[in-house]
């Protein structure tokens, strides 16, 4: 289960089926996330876990040294190491590393440094 507090209207989660949701309400103790496109969900939500084809459908583009795109004049790279992700931000206010395991926390870092949502892009 994960707690409320580390997660935005918007995240991504999986049902025990792995169908995909999308938080939709939070509550101090609680979490609404639908199947997205369906009426119903499969509780308990669980987090996704970040996959090279998570990072592809955000539209970054694979490279020698790793994933990468630019936003905001902001190079935003990702490596996978060790069972997590290595995200790296280079940009006007400098270099910082995170290293991230989930969808909803490259969600919530994305929305943190350029104010917007990231996005599917199929």
């Amino acid at each position: 289960m994960i707690a409320p507090q580390e997660l935005r209207i918007g995240n991504y989660l999986q049902d025990r089926e792995d169908n995909l949701c999308q938080v939709v309400e939070l509550g101090k103790d609680s979490v609404y996330a639908p199947v997205i496109g369906k009426a119903g969900t499969k509780l308990p939500n669980k987090p996704i876990d970040l996959t090279e084809e998570w990072l592809i459908k955000f539209g970054l583009k694979n490279s020698e040294a790793g994933y990468k795109v630019i936003v905001k004049q902001t190079k935003f790279s990702a490596i996978k190491a060790k069972g997590f992700f290595s995200v790296w931000l280079a940009g006007p206010f400098g270099l910082y590393l995170v290293k991230l395991k989930y969808v909803h926390q490259l969600q919530n870092l994305y929305q943190s440094v350029f104010l917007e949502e990231i996005t599917i892009k199929e």
